[in-house]
């Protein structure tokens, strides 16, 4: 079954001026909102070294805070390795994160892990590829035999192709985010017809070309319904989340909107989520 999800963080203020952050101040009462508007699972967001679901104690918390709402995580994104690339993070701090994550994933079923190659973390000469086609290699060994791990890229096709070509990432797939792609100057059709099967993740968001800024949706785009009525192709999907245009005041109603849109264009093709 595909989860239907929301990035954390989409129902709370933003954490000074970053757009995507661990929401420390409110990620308890996220959830219990994410219940209310009808949420069943949430992709949680690692910013840094310090998030508690690192802690033992914490993660207690969480999971009774999960099963009293009746919320489950479908994704993991490794946001801080944003600000320390796979090409860069130290030897000693990837294995951390790889030895706490392998506990994280089992404790917390979560069957997706999502590791950014884009903006700061992108890959753009042959040494970085070299350096990250071994950690991920690395990554897929540790953690991939029980979550399916996901790469966010801004690569070109034929590049985004030389790597999942290789053979020891035969396990890696592919974050597709809809409004990224547009606003980078890619085809939504050109993403589905060359990596269906290794689509693993859709993150839900609206921009222009140009590298325009997020907008907001207010009603079923291009790109959406594209993505939507493909989706018997895209066979190894594990959720569709929502990381929508959120302002500084109106972020639950935003969001509110997005998954009723989101639910419409789904239920036309009678998908169970």
């Amino acid at each position: 079954m595909i989860c239907l999800s929301f990035v954390q963080g989409r129902l709370s203020k933003k954490i000074g001026s970053k757009l995507q952050y661990f929401p420390i101040n409110n990620w308890q009462n996220e959830i219990s909102i994410a219940q209310k508007i009808g949420f069943k699972y949430i992709e949680w967001i690692v910013s840094d070294y310090s998030n508690p679901i690192f802690n033992q104690i914490f993660q207690k918390q969480i999971l009774q805070l999960l099963r009293k709402n009746n919320i489950k995580i479908s994704s993991i994104s490794l946001d801080l390795l944003m600000r320390e690339p796979l090409f860069k993070i130290q030897h000693d701090d990837l294995d951390w994160i790889l030895f706490n994550l392998k506990i994280i994933l089992r404790r917390f079923k979560i069957k997706r892990v999502n590791i950014p190659l884009e903006e700061n973390s992108k890959v753009s000469n042959y040494y970085d590829f070299k350096v990250v086609k071994n950690r991920l290699q690395k990554i897929i060994k540790i953690i991939g035999s029980s979550s399916k791990i996901s790469i966010e890229s801004d690569l070109s096709l034929e590049n985004l192709n030389h790597l999942l070509s290789v053979g020891e990432l035969k396990k890696l797939g592919i974050l597709l985010d809809i409004g990224n792609i547009k606003a980078d100057g890619f085809s939504i059709e050109n993403y589905i017809n060359r990596f269906s099967k290794r689509i693993y993740g859709i993150h839900v968001k609206k921009r222009g070309i140009f590298f325009k800024k997020s907008e907001k949706i207010n009603k079923p785009y291009h790109e959406l319904k594209y993505v939507i009525g493909k989706i018997s192709k895209l066979t190894n999907l594990n959720d569709i989340t929502l990381q929508s245009f959120r302002s500084n005041s109106f972020y639950i109603d935003e969001l509110r909107l997005v998954n009723k849109i989101v639910k419409k264009e789904i239920k036309k093709i009678n998908l169970k989520i």
